[in-house]
């Protein structure tokens, strides 16, 4: 391995996201005040986890209102690598990363347990999944998003699911109880009929479902 140029290649979209976790995962222990103690690891970190935190801002930016919000979450996300319990949790390291500063900077700008915010939570180059936060967990351990995600992510890396499936699952999911124009609407953007969208998000909970045991077990 050469270099940053080369951990960027094998964290970008389209590398193996099993050997993408193993180089983030590494380079957390190494980082971790409890690990190798490494800053200059925590500057690699925060390079790769770059696009996360873009978006991160991008979402959060109205809440700021001291106009210092980069500052504040790549401070922030610095803290938490410092702090990263590697020993416990061994997966998904940019989607925790990421949703332990959210969390934190959320407190920081006064956003508190029950209060709503929907936003897509991390960039697609280290992470996919989008999805709605009713509640700020704690920080001590994850909470039923991370748990949530991290399932979906194992699911779809051992392709029994597909991405894009869980995706439209997880939109006509969230229309649940608005009626049959919601479902079709949600349809007509994926360029479906609606009995298909739903044969699809049928089949998609299904596999879900009969994953879930194994996920468990892994």
């Amino acid at each position: 391995m050469g270099g940053v140029e080369d951990l960027a290649r094998l964290t970008s979209v389209g590398s193996d996201p099993d050997r993408c976790d193993d180089v983030l995962g590494a380079l957390v222990r190494r980082a971790a005040a409890a690990g190798g103690d490494d800053a200059d690891a925590v500057l690699v970190l925060l390079h790769l986890l770059a696009p996360g935190v873009n978006t991160m801002v991008s979402r959060l930016r109205d809440l700021d209102s001291a106009g210092d919000l980069v500052t504040v979450v790549v401070g922030q996300l610095a803290v938490e690598i410092r702090q990263f319990p590697w020993q416990r949790r061994r997966r998904a390291y940019a989607l925790s990363l990421l949703l332990d500063t959210r969390r934190a900077v959320l407190r920081e700008l006064g956003v508190r347990r029950g209060t709503a915010a929907r936003e897509v939570l991390v960039d697609g180059d280290l992470y996919w999944w989008e999805s709605t936060l009713d509640v700020v967990p704690g920080p001590e351990e994850p909470g039923p998003l991370e748990e949530l995600a991290d399932f979906l992510i194992w699911a779809t890396r051992r392709r029994l699911v597909d991405p894009d499936d869980v995706r439209l699952a997880w939109q006509l999911e969230q229309l649940h109880g608005y009626g049959q124009a919601a479902g079709v609407r949600v349809a007509k953007a994926w360029g479906v009929h609606e009995r298909t969208a739903r044969r699809r998000q049928a089949r998609t909970l299904s596999a879900l479902k009969a994953a879930a045991a194994e996920y468990a077990a892994a």
